[in-house]
């Protein structure tokens, strides 16, 4: 298996652990706040599929604020 696959899959497995953790996760992007991925349980919680989530700013989808948050730990 070369590299390229081995990654693929191991990011499959961080994938497939995520969406079994039973509670909320996200990534989003450190510099534009972009959520990159979100878990089954963050979208049922959001009620929103993650089609219409991905791209969007985590502080606008997450917290429903207009700029990031004051308790944010990205910085």
């Amino acid at each position: 298996m070369d590299s390229l696959e081995s990654l693929k899959k191991r990011a499959s497995y961080f994938s497939w652990m995520l969406d079994e953790y039973i509670g909320n996760a996200y990534v989003c992007d450190l510099e534009t706040y972009e959520l990159l991925y979100l878990n089954k349980n963050a979208c049922e919680t959001l009620g929103q599929p993650p089609d219409s989530v991905l791209g969007c700013k985590c502080y606008e989808i997450i917290q429903g604020r207009t700029s990031p948050c004051p308790f944010c730990t990205n910085s």
